[in-house]
């Protein structure tokens, strides 16, 4: 059986109310998939920019052609398009490179809290589980 997605991560994947602008507060208390806004604390740090608007505009599809393909381990195979390009391209591109670093490092983040908190549950179970048997 695959698994429920829970209501952050339907947040995270389906977008949010804001897409990084700063909070509107006529939006205190509504639900948002399940999820009560705070104005005073949004998911998506305005200081970061708008999350969708990297994938929105005519600029990646500019840059994009110039990226090196990511390896499973991290590193990037040459693309001689970027290796012959202006330094103002190749500067745009380790950008893009950059801010793909972050996401893979944040989901990777995620993925060990979330497989920690688990672990946690698991053991705080057994543990319990332990204490009733005689």
């Amino acid at each position: 059986m695959a698994p429920a997605p829970t209501r952050l991560g339907l947040y995270e994947t389906r977008g949010s109310p804001y897409l990084g602008r700063y909070p509107d507060k006529r939006l205190a208390g509504v639900r948002y998939l399940d999820t009560a806004i705070n104005c005073d604390r949004p998911l998506e740090d305005p200081e970061n920019g708008c999350p969708g608007a990297w994938y929105r505009t005519r600029y990646i599809d500019s840059v994009d052609r110039y990226t090196r393909r990511r390896t499973a381990s991290g590193g990037r195979v040459s693309n001689p398009l970027f290796d012959t390009a202006d330094w103002q391209i190749q500067a745009a591109v380790l950008r893009l490179e950059g801010e793909q670093e972050r996401w893979h490092s944040d989901i990777d983040r995620q993925s060990h809290e979330r497989a920690e908190a688990r672990r946690k549950a698991d053991e705080a179970k057994h543990t319990r589980g332990r204490g009733r048997r005689r």
